[in-house]
């Protein structure tokens, strides 16, 4: 039996944590509830070192000046924006290699299981974080946590589904499979 590995872990991360993004991102736009890569920055920004954070900001300031990309307040903050979203898309990706590293040790049939407590769990925790933040959201607070866990549960599920699917991949059928996990 075939079981998946961490690059095809991190692929699936990716592939799954995509669309998360881009759903409440619309979710946001069309009924106020929260884009919780926005609603995680600050928590991101004050965990990270004073000397890190300091080096970012002053490489951000001489890339927008060098590249002359206007005001260096609105690149700023656009720059922002775009690195949460691909430090979310990173953070997908490592749950996912993650995901399947463990995943290794249990039964295929549990990962829809699994993947779904790892979503609830995430979930209940971003949550509780966008709660605190509260930048984005204009929804009912109880919406907005209903919201967000329904989004990592499905998410969760989807990772799980994915890892279920591959393992029980005939191998044999597809060289290229075979390849990316050697």
């Amino acid at each position: 039996m075939h079981r998946p590995g961490v690059r095809i872990g991190a692929l699936v991360g990716l592939l799954v944590t995509a669309p998360l993004i881009v759903v409440a991102a619309l979710g946001n736009q069309l009924a106020g509830l929260p884009f919780f890569p926005f609603d995680l920055f600050p928590v991101m920004r004050d965990l990270t070192p004073g000397p890190v954070l300091t080096f970012v900001i002053d490489s951000m300031v001489a890339i927008i000046g060098a590249l002359n990309l206007g005001r260096v307040d609105t690149a700023a903050k656009t720059a922002e924006q775009a690195m949460v979203i691909l430090m979310s898309l990173g953070a997908g990706i490592v749950t996912g290699g993650v995901f399947f590293l463990l995943m290794r040790g249990l039964q295929a049939s549990q990962s829809p299981t699994a993947g779904l407590v790892l979503g609830l769990l995430a979930g209940a925790l971003v949550a509780l974080l966008s709660s605190q933040t509260g930048l984005t959201a204009t929804a009912d607070p109880a919406a907005s946590t209903l919201w967000t866990l329904f989004l990592f549960a499905v998410w969760g599920l989807a990772l799980g589904w994915c890892y279920a699917r591959l393992t029980f991949f005939d191998q044999s059928a597809a060289p290229s499979l075979r390849r990316a996990e050697e």
